[in-house]
């Protein structure tokens, strides 16, 4: 694959993980208000980052799903876990709602706990919309479904979502302005600079700004020539309004700096995280095994997160 088409994904990827982490409160009333509505955000929720790995579903080549899981409580005192399921890959999969089910059953035969999951649907296809994973056998049936949001419904609201003040209005408007510039880098800078100016006129906290800030640089990724004339004129709209989104003039560096410390401290969590599941499921990991999982790269240990589930020794885990 084409290593800068490589990066601008997992641009993608990231953005989209830091937008949910950062306001999943938001997410919820916007996309699934229904759920939102019998939450109590009064009470904080949990990442489960861990559980999440020890069930992920192995990667098919070239898949672009982002799934993060939640811990909730429901204003009935209720404990909820909430999976969020995004798709961003620009084709038709066949095997997505089979996805969508392993990940419910995974959880349920691990944990013993029931998922509420909802998918969002960021590809250009209007007429695929999954939302149901069934398997029938004589009288023997299983029927699982899930929501689904599908963000080209959202083309004939633009009006209406450029005036709405939940940030992840301006998410969906991002999302889809990537779909349409995809080819043209000019029209692409152009789109993105207005984005920029208007997210100045939001009135939000610095910190949601910024958090928009890197969605935006995320989704709608330029190649370099164009990056730089961005950057130029996005300085000059952080003077305008008095505002220091951009920090310094050095920001493209910073930039790159910032993206690589991010890579290396998500690949320091997912080693411990691999650490503490071995430790809990073998009892004792011996030194030389930590050491290869802290010196291996992400996608290494992911698919060894992905053999501990069924493997019975640590030979097993690391073939």
């Amino acid at each position: 694959m084409n290593p800068q088409k490589e990066n601008s994904r997992a641009d993608n990827d990231m953005g989209w993980k830091q937008i949910l982490q950062a306001h999943l409160k938001e997410f919820m009333e916007f996309f699934w208000y229904e759920a939102y509505q019998d939450i109590d955000w009064s009470r904080p929720y949990e990442f489960l980052e861990q559980e999440l790995m020890a069930i992920a579903v192995k990667e098919e080549i070239g898949k672009r799903y982002i799934d993060k899981l939640f811990k909730v409580y429901l204003k009935n005192g209720k404990e909820q876990w909430l999976l969020l399921h995004i798709e961003i890959q620009h084709t038709k999969k066949k095997t997505f709602p089979e996805v969508m089910f392993t990940y419910f059953y995974r959880i349920y035969d691990r944990y013993h706990q029931d998922v509420a999951s909802l998918a969002i649907l960021a590809d250009k296809n209007p007429n695929w919309r999954p939302n149901q994973y069934c398997r029938r056998v004589w009288k023997s049936e299983i029927i699982r479904t899930y929501e689904v949001v599908k963000l080209i419904d959202f083309k004939p609201r633009i009006a209406e979502l450029r005036q709405h003040p939940n940030p992840f209005a301006m998410v969906v408007l991002i999302q889809l302005a990537a779909l349409e510039t995809k080819a043209n880098n000019q029209n692409r800078l152009l789109t993105k600079l207005e984005f920029f100016r208007n997210l100045h006129l939001q009135g939000w906290s610095f910190e949601k700004s910024m958090n928009m800030y890197r969605f935006l640089d995320a989704i709608l990724s330029l190649n370099p020539k164009f990056e730089v004339e961005y950057i130029e004129k996005a300085k000059e709209i952080d003077q305008e309004f008095h505002m220091q989104l951009t920090l310094t003039a050095e920001r493209y560096g910073f930039r790159q700096g910032e993206q690589q410390g991010e890579q290396r401290g998500f690949q320091h969590g997912e080693a411990h995280i691999l650490t503490s599941i071995l430790r809990a499921k073998f009892k004792e990991l011996p030194e030389s095994y930590v050491q290869k999982i802290n010196n291996s790269e992400p996608d290494i240990l992911n698919q060894w997160a992905i053999n501990s589930v069924a493997a019975q020794t640590l030979e097993q885990v690391f073939k």
